[in-house]
């Protein structure tokens, strides 16, 4: 079904879906804010407001699985060359979990007899410190 709105309210979705708070929103398309709150009530507001997000969603993992392999290099060279031993222990640990079907946003990384959990975040800082990876 084809749902055909407004542009002030596909304009109030983009706003939305943008995180913006409804008060902004109601401000930048010039309706109140009750407006918006009866929009959001509206079957078919939600279902268009439904559609975009999960276009998005699927828009974003397919840009992410066609640059896998390039990030999966990446990770590997970080594996393989970096001089801090905790990094590429924690890139290599990264990639083997992966490729066992682990999803992690944390890996754990046996340092000197030490537990630590380090945040994969320090991929994306070594990453933008190395020459080599930009």
């Amino acid at each position: 079904m084809i749902i055909i709105l407004n542009k002030i309210k596909e304009d109030a979705i983009t706003g939305l879906i943008a995180g913006n708070e409804i008060t902004t929103v109601a401000k930048t398309v010039n309706v109140s804010r009750s407006t918006i709150y009866n929009w959001l009530s509206d079957k078919e507001f939600k279902d268009e407001m439904e559609a975009r997000k999960k276009q998005i969603v699927e828009e974003g993992n397919a840009y992410i699985t066609a640059y896998t392999l390039s990030h999966i290099e990446v990770i590997h060279k970080i594996a393989i060359s970096n001089t801090d031993k905790r990094t590429a222990l924690m890139a290599a640990q990264y990639l083997v979990d992966r490729s066992l079907g682990k999803m992690s946003n944390k890996v754990d990384a046996d340092a000197e007899r030490e537990r630590d959990v380090i945040d994969v975040d320090i991929l994306n800082e070594v990453l933008d410190e190395d020459e080599d990876f930009q």
